[in-house]
């Protein structure tokens, strides 16, 4: 019975883990448009009333940027830039 609990302990840490560095490697990025007359700046997803500035694309990061996810943020720079 003891071994069964550290086993699913094991189990759960392991999992935990697993979303930390996924977390950590592949962040959330997102495109930040302008809330009119204001200078606020939301996810363009989720505010229907922000819109972009002209010239400028604004990514908001949610993780640090390190060596472990670099390559994903390029790949998501490329795709937000050919879509601007």
């Amino acid at each position: 019975m003891i071994q069964n609990n550290h086993d699913a302990v094991d189990e759960q840490v392991a999992i935990s883990i697993f979303k930390i560095l996924l977390q950590v490697t592949r962040p959330k990025t997102l495109i930040l448009g302008n809330i009119p007359g204001t200078d606020i700046f939301r996810n363009l997803h989720h505010y229907k009333d922000a819109t972009r500035i002209p010239g400028f694309l604004i990514l908001s990061i949610e993780a640090p940027i390190n060596f472990a996810n670099t390559t994903y943020l390029k790949e998501r720079f490329v795709c937000a830039f050919s879509s601007s």
